[in-house]
């Protein structure tokens, strides 16, 4: 059994982002620097670190709100 995590908003966003561009989550890691399973981790919403988060929407171009429940 497993336990459903609620995405924010802009993990959402960035993922149909990645797919507009034909991204891979390791494409994405790659260019900022920081490995897949990293990536994947804040994307699925399993784990937030602001600046992480900020980081990865400015390089898609996806709005981040300017603060995340944690």
């Amino acid at each position: 059994m497993s336990t459903k995590i609620a995405r924010p908003q802009w993990c959402k966003d960035c993922r149909k982002e990645l797919i507009q561009r034909d991204m891979s989550l390791g494409d994405l890691a790659k260019e900022l620097g920081f490995t897949r399973e990293y990536i994947t981790l804040m994307l699925n919403g399993r784990t937030n670190y602001p600046d992480t988060a900020r980081k990865i929407c400015k390089h898609l171009g996806v709005k981040y709100p300017d603060e995340v429940a944690g």
